[in-house]
């Protein structure tokens, strides 16, 4: 009687036998594997979907950048360093693949300088497309332009502009372009000659990740030149006489181009 007791107590402080132990561990481990695949797994995941937004939100943002320039385009000529006069739009027949005047330049501290800026986009031989602005509009041997990296693994960067005849061109101006704001309506309105800011423009470039990717914007009514004309009494009012040289008059730059 007394042995049935000990032996039953025996049983009941007995642990896990080595077997037991061992098949405890295995079933740890292959958890603990298929744990840390499926984490490495969702994290692997999660990294490669914010790479893939941060390259579309650089897209994006070159883009919004793009139409926020052409879309504010104006036929503003300029004088570069040398003194010589450039069209207010140029496209395929410098070294950039486009360069124009543009509007709303904000200027929230009030600085003596033009709401107008000068822009160009060019691509460089690292795939990467570049915007370049003046902060003179009509600048000087001393000016200093800024460069802005707008997006990377480009290979192919092309544009077309679009003139009044509803025709698409991969060069700007046409010859024979006028500029003057009093020729530019009414022969806007006769449709008859090219104009000196193209109605709407065509992008379309190669990515690296996206493949080939294509972008119009439309550009500015002729009609809102008289802001320009409203800019240059502003400057005058403020007493820059730098800006006043800045702007010339219709007739001799319609002198210029007959040249």
């Amino acid at each position: 009687m007394i042995s049935n007791r000990r032996s039953a107590a025996r049983r009941q402080i007995a642990g896990f036998t080595l077997l037991e132990l061992m098949l405890s561990i295995a079933m740890f481990a292959l958890m603990s594997v298929a744990a840390y695949r499926l984490f490495d797994s969702v994290l692997h995941a999660q990294r490669a979907t914010e790479s893939v937004w941060e390259q579309i939100s650089r897209v994006q943002r070159a883009l919004l950048v793009i139409d926020r320039d052409f879309a504010q385009a104006v036929p503003r000529p300029v004088k570069n360093e040398y003194g010589q006069t450039e069209q207010a739009f140029i496209a395929g027949k410098s070294d950039y693949l486009v360069e124009f005047t543009r509007g709303g330049w904000r200027n929230p501290l009030g600085l003596r300088r033009s709401e107008l800026q000068r822009v160009a986009y060019w691509l460089d031989d690292e795939g990467r497309l570049m915007r370049r602005y003046w902060l003179d509009l009509d600048r000087h041997a001393d000016s200093e332009p800024v460069d802005q990296l707008l997006l990377e693994n480009v290979s192919r960067f092309d544009l077309q502009v679009q003139d009044a005849e509803q025709g698409w061109h991969r060069s700007w101006p046409k010859a024979g372009t006028q500029v003057t704001a009093e020729a530019q309506g009414s022969e806007q309105q006769k449709g008859k000659k090219p104009l000196p800011v193209p109605l709407a423009i065509a992008l379309s470039f190669e990515h690296e990740y996206y493949g080939a990717l294509e972008y119009v914007v439309p550009m500015v009514n002729l009609k809102d030149y008289a802001e320009v004309k409203d800019d240059k009494k502003k400057d005058q009012e403020s007493g820059s006489e730098e800006d006043d040289e800045e702007y010339y008059d219709d007739e001799e730059y319609d002198e210029e181009d007959e040249e």
